[in-house]
């Protein structure tokens, strides 16, 4: 919540200073009229405004939810990090922050309420009459004149002895009939609930003395400067003290004065809006939030018929005999790998990932474990299978390889370092049988009673249902029973977002979501447009 508060304020002000020294010295008020009214809402918008980044080579869509860098962490150890946190009395600052916010957004509220309702306690209690097509209310006290929705209220004295004139009833008139009071009671709304947004009272000033100019405008069409500025001097009163209305006095100042013979000529008012497009799409693309492109994950993955030189990784990987694995010169088991990965990556930033696969090792754990790797967010894995791993027999038949494997690019590397780019077909049979066996659903599981309780929690998780986003309360509404497949996964910080501001994120999946996500018809089943590096035979 502060970096959105920090940015749209930042963004308003930028709009502001520019409104101030490049638009508002020129005559062209109705343009930034809409200019500072544009300026406040386009201010709270653009910290939502999403930019897909497309960030390396080749595609792999392994599913339907956006991937975020981050890895699965363990749920048991993290319900007890958090018991153990819980018992540690803290003052809770946040609770008090709201209780100060709570209490002056009332306060406020009240007061906006508490000013319509003396405006409209005004025209129950006076006369009201029809006066040259308008809707004069005459009060009985002495106050300078002022308008509010249709309504222009003018003190009965003047209106009886002609101090009312006409140039005063048409700068009135111009407030009515362009509806600025719509612009006040806008801003002023938003101050109850945003009142620590400095940028607004600004904005507030700056709509207000551009409501002036306008009518100021109006009223100069027909009327002398001359005689329209001794009018104005000489109705001088003390302020009413209300924001929304819309007051003959506000900012009678030598600015005011000045703009009145201020002219500029239509070339310089186009050049000047044609200015600000260029000036708005940076400041979308600086403001807007950065996120890798949706749907379209990218992914490099090379295979590699022999173990050649080591490329520079961040992490090795050794697939060996009888299910295990290496990892950190250390050995694991297959069912151990997923939370060992979980300790290695949380925390670090792994882009490239050698996997090594020695004699002996199925082509299945190969497509699990680079799966896994996938999810985890790593952008770039080496496949490098031994000589010996030639050997390890074809699960799949040919025709199932060469319809998974049919939009891929096969990169064959000469021993003279020369290139060839070839299709699955053009490939020989032996080159064929080292490629990994085409992806396999994931199994089915069903969450826990206390794991499921836990993602009810909206502060912690962020939960898509069947690849849609949903509120993490409403989990309740769905049978824990009902759940045949869940990825819960850790997001790093610069993973998160103004919209997804949780440490965690669960994609959780029904039967029928299953189906669409991962089976025999789903893109995770469809062939991969990867990029395949192969040795040529020799």
């Amino acid at each position: 919540m502060i970096t959105y508060i920090l940015n749209s304020g930042l963004c308003l002000l930028i709009l502001l200073l520019i409104h101030r020294f490049f638009l508002q010295k020129e005559s062209m008020y109705h343009f930034n009229r809409y200019y500072l009214l544009f300026s406040i809402c386009f201010s709270f918008l653009i910290p939502f405004f999403t930019i897909e980044i497309l960030e390396v080579e080749g595609v792999i869509n392994s599913g339907n939810q956006p991937v975020y860098s981050s890895v699965i962490t363990n749920g048991d150890q993290s319900q007890q990090d958090l018991s153990i946190s819980s018992s540690i009395p803290t003052f809770d600052w946040q609770v008090l922050i709201y209780a100060i916010y709570f209490f002056v957004t009332g306060l406020l509220l009240f007061r906006f309420v508490r000013s319509i309702m003396l405006i409209f306690n005004n025209i129950r209690k006076n006369s009201v009459i029809n006066y040259k097509g308008e809707t004069l209310v005459l009060l009985e006290e002495e106050c300078l004149p002022y308008s509010f929705l249709k309504y222009i209220f003018v003190s009965k004295s003047d209106f009886e002895n002609g101090r009312f004139s006409d140039p005063i009833l048409k700068h009135e008139v111009t407030h009515v009939r362009e509806c600025h009071s719509i612009d006040n009671i806008f801003v002023e709304l938003l101050l109850v609930f945003i009142w620590f947004h400095p940028g607004l009272y600004w904005a507030r000033n700056a709509i207000k003395l551009n409501h002036e100019f306008l009518a100021d405008q109006a009223v100069l069409k027909n009327v002398p400067i001359d005689d329209y500025r001794n009018v104005l001097l000489s109705m001088i009163f003390p302020d009413q003290g209300l924001t929304m209305i819309s007051s003959l006095k506000f900012s009678l100042t030598k600015k005011r004065m000045s703009m009145m013979k201020r002219n500029t000529t239509e070339r310089t008012k186009l050049v000047k809006i044609l200015a600000l497009i260029p000036f708005f799409g940076v400041m979308i693309y600086f403001s807007s939030e950065k996120v890798p492109a949706q749907n379209q994950q990218i992914r490099t993955i090379n295979f590699n018929a022999e173990v050649v030189e080591t490329q520079m990784s961040d992490l090795d990987i050794s697939l060996i005999a009888e299910g295990k694995i290496l990892i950190d010169e250390k050995i694991y088991q297959k069912a151990e790998v997923n939370d060992v990965l979980d300790k290695v990556i949380l925390g670090n930033d792994l882009s490239t990932i050698n996997l090594n696969v020695h004699n002996g090792t199925p082509m299945g754990d190969i497509s699990d474990i680079q799966k896994l790797l996938v999810e985890k967010g790593v952008s770039h894995i080496e496949v490098n299978m031994s000589s010996e791993s030639r050997n390890v027999p074809n699960l799949l038949q040919d025709k199932d390889k060469a319809t998974f494997y049919k939009d891929a690019i096969f990169k064959v590397i000469g021993k003279d370092g020369s290139e060839k780019t070839k299709s699955y077909e053009e490939l020989t049979e032996k080159q064929k049988t080292e490629l990994m066996p085409p992806f396999t659903a994931p199994e089915k599981k069903t969450p826990s009673a206390a794991l499921f309780f836990d993602w009810q929690n909206p502060e912690k998780y962020a939960v898509w249902v069947d690849g849609k986003y949903t509120p993490a309360e409403q989990l309740k509404k769905i049978y824990r029973i009902h759940i045949v497949y869940f990825v819960k996964s850790f997001v790093h910080l610069n993973g998160r977002s103004l919209k997804f501001p949780q440490e965690h994120q669960v994609s959780i999946y029904t039967e029928e979501g299953f189906e669409q996500a991962f089976g025999e018809s789903s893109d995770f089943s469809k062939p991969k447009k990867w990029t395949i590096t192969l040795k040529e035979e020799g």
